[in-house]
């Protein structure tokens, strides 16, 4: 309690008040981003739906803003600093600091904290909350326009057959009904490959609640080096597996790291599941990095127009990141550029925020 209490007073109280009211502002721009996004959401509900019963809305709605708002977290971070920095400037608060001498930097620490604590608990919504939200919010968009699952073309089929058995698809037209790019293949304990057999064509259809999968004919050789043939026909309860393999985004990041080692020790394209990975560390970074920025760059504004300057350009730095990283998603769609380059993004940010410490 002593160290505790200790800790607090090398803090200046100056320093506290602004974490309060950053704290209070953050609480009051999340709450009226989420009733925005709510109103959004409904508007374009009534847009698109063809069922409009209320509880489809109240799903859509819910979880529209649970999966698209911690993607813009960090922009929300910054409109909060901005706020607070704003009740300084007026008040004149950041004036008396600097008549006591202490540098805006002095910040950095109590902020680097909070910012900590922020990016502790935004990687725990990715791991927990956020798959599930984007799932339901696909499964009411569905639901609104009366589409059914099995409509659309997926990508990376992946189904788990009992401990040790894996079913593959690269590419599945459902409207068609057809497979393409199979693997069928068992791992031991340590998802090490035991036998794998090569399904290049296979029927693919959605019966009730059961996928069923058919191929022709097809050969592999087996430990004896003999040469068998055979047709494999496989029932797979539905769940929620078809919707789940669209999007990387409705898997946890432990599943997405499950999903990423084992793809790459059989061959297959790991990509989707990394840059998914790649892309909530960028996230989870930036939601660090834009308070400290935001904080130390507006803190010693004496002007108004000094002030509304690096407000704007902040804003032009920060909107800039989602941009390149849109860019950057679709080069690992369309393309398949390493996701690992997109750590690269992280690294201008990285010297902006030593520059800008060290600066003021």
């Amino acid at each position: 309690m002593g160290n505790s209490r200790g800790f607090f007073k090398e803090i200046p109280i100056l320093y506290r008040y602004f974490i309060w009211h950053l704290g209070q502002n953050l609480l009051a721009v999340l709450i009226t981003s989420i009733l925005l996004g709510v109103i959004l959401s409904t508007l374009l509900f009534f847009n698109i739906a063809k069922n409009t019963q209320p509880q489809v809305l109240l799903k859509y709605a819910l979880s529209s803003v649970g999966a698209f708002l911690p993607i813009f977290f960090p922009l929300l971070e910054f409109t909060a600093c901005a706020l607070t920095l704003h009740l300084f400037f007026k008040t004149k608060l950041n004036l008396v600091v600097f008549t006591f001498g202490i540098p805006p930097r002095r910040l950095a620490l109590p902020l680097f904290l909070t910012s900590l604590g922020i990016g502790l608990l935004l990687t725990a919504y990715f791991e927990f909350v956020y798959p599930f939200a984007g799932y339901v919010q696909k499964i009411s968009y569905l639901e609104a326009k009366n589409k059914p699952i099995k409509d659309g073309v997926v990508e990376n089929f992946w189904y788990k057959l009992g401990k040790d058995e894996f079913i593959y698809f690269r590419l599945i037209n459902l409207k068609e009904g057809l497979a393409f790019g199979g693997k069928y293949f068992k791992v031991d304990k340590d998802y090490q490959l035991e036998w794998i057999i090569q399904i290049p064509r296979a029927k693919f259809s959605v019966k009730k609640e059961k996928i069923v999968v058919t191929t022709d004919k097809f050969s592999f050789f087996s430990e004896r080096e003999e040469k068998i043939s055979r047709k494999l026909r496989l029932e797979l309860n539905l769940d929620t597996k078809l919707l789940k393999v669209k999007n990387p985004q409705f898997f946890s990041l432990s599943e997405l790291l499950g999903l990423l080692f084992l793809a790459r020790d059989i061959g297959l394209n790991y990509y989707p599941y990394l840059w998914e990975l790649v892309k909530r560390f960028l996230l989870v970074v930036f939601s660090v990095i834009v308070p400290l920025v935001s904080a130390v760059k507006l803190f010693p504004s004496t002007r108004r127009e000094e002030f509304f300057s690096s407000v704007g350009f902040l804003s032009f730095v920060f909107v800039s990141f989602y941009v390149a990283l849109l860019f950057f998603q679709n080069g690992v769609n369309r393309v398949s550029v390493n996701p690992f380059y997109g750590l690269f993004f992280i690294i201008p940010y990285l010297f902006l925020t030593i520059w800008t410490i060290k600066r003021n």
